[in-house]
């Protein structure tokens, strides 16, 4: 009769543990940034009155800006990774920005993400050389939770102090700088607020820059009274990128999926961290994964081919060894010049040989390099798809992620750039694919996917 009694107890003691334990909150180990792209109706970086061809070129200008400053991240780190010299980078160039809360008093700016950056900063009150911000810097002072970074903590990279304190410094082409403290404080991020009832979820003691001495700062041309933007959030993969400082979160993890662009700028797209950031494929839309290029800076992809409407054009490997760079922050992607004029001779065979279609002179839709009149479309036609071939994955982009249509005719949105390059699959060849990097396993795994409902 004993042991029937203690095993019923035991039975009805598990029970009442899986129900404490079915009504206790479940630890989040997510969270997600909005993604304002920086000429959305969002964002108050970009003129709203701008003609498409006036939104083109500008956007053209800010991926050449990017494609410089990822040559700068790239070159430095793939010829000589060992190499002891301060690093120069562009000054900003990214197409994505983001808000969050930071410190006590929940300051709220518009950061600039980078994910070829390690370093999250902003200017913080006191600066002794400023640019203007709306809204002002960052009251480190009051903040009850903001404290310098002390010369022995292991995030104090390199090991540059003043004072027992750690200190910042980045440099920049045109002579554009930042130096000041590293510092920590809480951050606020977004959450669904499913498993906590939360719509944020404090990080405290972040390690960030302090800003205090910054010049010649202008943010993609974002300067003066009106500029919103307060710094950098770094995405990168070292020891002081977010993404790494908040592993125990993240678990290396983020993935995002950018809307096509010619959907309606109401949709929103988030940047997802940790299990937010899944994908999930199915027998018509498997998911693909190649290996990142280790010892480089960025999420840096080992291209071997490029097929134009599936046929193969035997392009030498060695044009996009280590220069591959799968970035959101370039509006556009671009191709050292030999890729790209393989790839513009096949399209001009492909336009020709079926529709004896000839180019536009260049220049006249400005600012891509291989347009045609519209008034050369009669009838049905198709345009040819671009895929990307890895070592062991393809990335099949439809006409849509190719072509645009304005007044005077389609063009290609894609254009060349001068050696060493790099190569740089952007934003607009991005759209409607579910991108997720794991920086822990080295990996980026894509599938298609319609990102309207992101």
């Amino acid at each position: 009769m004993a042991p029937k009694i203690i095993n019923e107890l035991a039975l009805l003691v598990n029970l009442l543990i899986l129900m404490l334990t079915a009504t206790l909150p479940i630890k989040t180990h997510a969270f997600s940034l909005n993604l304002i792209p920086i000429d959305s109706v969002e964002s108050p970086l970009f003129p709203k009155n701008l003609t498409k061809e006036e939104r083109h070129q500008k956007l053209t200008e800010l991926t050449i800006t990017r494609a410089h400053h990822l040559r700068t991240m790239v070159s430095s780190t793939a010829s000589n990774p060992n190499a002891l010299r301060p690093p120069v980078f562009r000054v900003f160039s990214n197409y994505y920005v983001t808000q969050m809360m930071i410190g006590s008093q929940k300051y709220s700016p518009y950061l600039m993400i980078d994910s070829g950056s390690d370093d999250t900063w902003f200017q913080c009150e006191g600066c002794k050389n400023c640019f203007e911000i709306k809204g002002g810097s960052f009251k480190f002072r009051s903040s009850s939770t903001f404290r310098y970074l002390p010369c022995d903590h292991p995030l104090c990279i390199p090991k540059q102090c003043q004072s027992g304190y750690c200190v910042l410094s980045i440099n920049y082409l045109g002579n554009a700088s930042v130096a000041g403290v590293v510092s920590t404080d809480a951050f606020s991020l977004p959450t669904d607020g499913s498993s906590t009832g939360e719509p944020y979820k404090v990080f405290p003691s972040v390690v960030f820059g302090c800003g205090f001495d910054n010049r010649n700062m202008n943010f993609g041309n974002n300067q003066g009274p009106e500029n919103v933007i307060a710094g950098i959030l770094g995405l990168g993969s070292g020891k002081r990128s977010i993404l790494t400082q908040l592993e125990s979160q993240t678990n290396g993890l983020f993935a995002y999926c950018l809307p096509s662009w010619t959907t309606p700028y109401t949709t929103r797209t988030f940047l997802r961290f940790g299990n937010d950031a899944k994908i999930v494929g199915e027998a018509q839309r498997r998911v693909q994964r190649v290996k990142m290029v280790p010892g480089i800076k960025g999420y840096v992809a080992s291209l071997v081919d490029i097929s134009v409407n599936g046929k193969r054009l035997r392009l030498n490997p060695a044009l996009f060894r280590g220069k591959f760079v799968v970035d959101s922050g370039a509006p556009y992607s671009v191709l050292v010049k030999d890729a790209y004029t393989a790839v513009r001779n096949e399209m001009v065979e492909y336009f020709r040989s079926r529709y004896s279609w000839s180019p536009l002179k260049q220049g006249e839709v400005l600012p891509y390099d291989l347009c045609y009149n519209k008034f050369y479309i009669r009838g049905n036609y198709t345009l040819p798809s671009l895929t990307f071939q890895f070592d062991e994955a393809s990335l099949l982009l439809k006409p849509e992620n190719l072509f645009e249509q304005f007044r005077t005719g389609f063009c290609l949105i894609m254009f060349p750039i001068s050696d060493p390059g790099p190569n740089i699959l952007g934003a607009f060849q991005q759209a409607n694919h579910r991108f997720l990097y794991d920086v822990k396993a080295s990996t980026l795994s894509f599938v298609s996917e319609n990102c309207q409902n992101n």
